[in-house]
């Protein structure tokens, strides 16, 4: 993949799930044509990072009915990892704001990844073809901002691992979730360890700052010195 994504848990679905998920449709090409009945990743992989390539997406999470326990240190789910439902959530900050789509059609979530790209790609066609011209299509998809005011597509339990990895350290993510002095403290090592001058990358620590607005809304205490 050309862009940076990781898993985390689903922390809501938004909605109800669907009752009676089907069989994809999507088709494999095989050595004897377009026979195959699994889904194609590979080809997924490359329509989705096309797309959102051309929405400038940053901040690409997938949320996965999985536990922290399913998911490696590089934010990708473990090979035996076994969702206990195939819906995902895909989150991304993008050129017209937040935005999220949830998919729980079909009963693979791979399925489910590929009928998001594919509808990324459908929406793209709505301005190609003259139909809007300033992505009006994708309001319907924008993500209400939570409470505390925060208007990121990035879960708390996210920004709390961002935080934890940037420390390097051995914290643990729940902490910093549920108190809010180790997540002060966590930061502060964080913002240390990844601060340029100090020898850190600009990208990691604007990684460490998107994370903090995120937890400062987490912990209602917008504003306050951490």
């Amino acid at each position: 993949m050309g862009f940076e994504w990781r898993v985390v848990p689903i922390e809501r679905w938004p909605g109800d799930q669907t009752e009676e998920r089907r069989h994809h449709p999507f088709r494999k090409r095989t050595s004897h044509g377009w026979m195959g009945s699994g889904v194609n990743w590979s080809s997924t992989l490359d329509t989705l990072e096309r797309e959102l390539v051309m929405l400038d997406a940053e901040n690409v999470v997938l949320q996965m009915a999985v536990t922290d326990r399913d998911i490696r240190k590089d934010g990708w789910i473990r090979a035996n990892a076994s969702p206990s439902h195939p819906g995902v959530i895909l989150t991304f900050d993008s050129k017209y704001g937040p935005l999220s789509y949830p998919c729980d059609t079909f009963t693979d979530w791979q399925a489910n990844v590929r009928g998001i790209a594919l509808a990324l790609e459908a929406l793209r066609k709505v301005d190609r073809y003259g139909v809007t011209r300033r992505g009006e299509q994708y309001t319907g998809w924008a993500k209400l901002p939570p409470a505390g005011g925060s208007t990121t597509t990035m879960p708390a339990g996210v920004a709390a691992r961002i935080l934890v990895e940037a420390e390097g350290l051995d914290g643990d993510p729940d902490d910093v979730l549920e108190h809010v002095d180790a997540y002060r403290l966590t930061y502060r090592a964080a913002a240390k360890r990844t601060h340029p001058d100090g020898g850190g990358s600009t990208r990691d620590f604007q990684a460490v700052q998107e994370a903090r607005r995120v937890l400062e809304a987490h912990h209602g205490t917008n504003g306050s010195a951490p």
